[in-house]
């Protein structure tokens, strides 16, 4: 009987040795070709991301012809560091004769950079430039006589102070923010900042702060 023990065990032995020798060797096999495909979609995603960003915000920044010159205008593209987060365009617009406008607009249902992935799976042969009639967003506009908070909004805008001296800190999964602030006489500004994610209390830099503040406001509106 002690005999059959002893064979039983060094059994046991033996098959938890090859068992983790399997795994140790598993580790090392070709990827197989559903990884090989999500890698390759993946790397086509980011290839293409920031060009079809571009098309499907590409008139987010335009004032409507209705309110005529706008004293000044500020438009920024938030960008998120995590690809699954909603990308966002903020436009806030001073005008003249106390017309103002502001427009916020977004991806809808999943970030721009996931419904680029999905559609591009269901059509492998789908091009970046045929791809952007099918994101999805969605916006919200406003002027001071339906909002009479966007007062406050250029009124802060206006008080915002900050060295042309950039802010060198780096952050890991940074939000990028494309800022571009013209004046009706032809003044044009335009800067790229990376902060740390929008739900941060806390940005690094006074017009991250502001604009941080105007997208949440106007954002719950899509509530």
């Amino acid at each position: 009987m002690r005999r059959f023990e002893i064979i039983v065990i060094w059994v046991l032995a033996i098959y938890c040795a090859v068992a983790l020798n399997g795994q140790a060797l598993s580790h090392t096999l070709p990827i197989n070709e559903q990884q090989r495909y999500e890698n390759a979609l993946d790397t086509w995603v980011q290839t293409n991301y920031t060009s079809i960003l571009d098309s499907a915000f590409r008139n987010s920044c335009d004032v409507p012809k209705v309110y005529g010159e706008m004293k000044w205008t500020v438009c920024a593209r938030i960008v998120p560091g995590e690809p699954g987060d909603p990308e966002f365009v903020l436009l806030v617009g001073k005008g003249y004769d106390d017309k103002s406008f502001a427009r916020i607009s977004r991806a809808k249902g999943k970030a721009v950079y996931t419904q680029i992935g999905n559609y591009k799976r269901e059509h492998p042969t789908a091009t970046s430039s045929n791809m952007v009639q099918f994101i999805d967003l969605e916006t919200r506009e406003f002027d001071n006589k339906d909002y009479p908070a966007l007062a406050h909004v250029e009124a802060e805008f206006e008080r915002v102070r900050f060295s042309p001296a950039l802010p060198s800190t780096l952050y890991s999964d940074a939000t990028e923010y494309s800022i571009s602030i013209d004046s009706c006489w032809g003044n044009k500004m335009v800067v790229v900042l990376n902060g740390p994610s929008s739900y941060s209390a806390h940005q690094p830099h006074p017009l991250l702060s502001w604009i941080e503040t105007t997208r949440k406001m106007l954002a719950e509106s899509f509530k």
